[in-house]
C-alpha cells in the first residue's frame, strides 16, 4: 500500500515509531508478547535486557556527543 494515497482519516490511525531510546523502551515494556510467544525469550530476560538499555541511555545522556563538543566547544 502506498500511504501517500491514503485518505486523511486513514492516515490519522498511523502511529510514529519511538525516536528516543527511553521511548523505545517504554514501548517495548508496554507491549513485548511477541518477544515471549513460543518462549523465544522469556519474560525476565525482556526485563533485565531493558533495565540494562536505560543505563546505557542514562550514561550517554549525561555526555556530550563528540560532535557536540565540536560544534559548541571549539576543540
Amino acid at each position: 500500500d502506498n500511504i501517500f494515497t491514503w485518505p486523511p482519516e486513514k492516515l490519522a490511525a498511523l502511529r510514529s515509531l519511538p525516536t528516543q531510546l527511553e521511548e523505545a523502551l517504554d514501548a517495548l515494556e508496554r507491549s513485548h508478547d511477541f518477544l515471549t510467544a513460543g518462549g523465544v525469550f522469556s519474560e525476565e530476560f525482556v526485563k533485565s535486557w531493558a533495565s540494562a538499555r536505560r543505563k546505557d541511555a542514562e550514561h550517554f545522556i549525561g555526555n556530550p556527543h563528540p560532535a557536540e563538543i565540536e560544534m559548541y566547544y571549539g576543540f
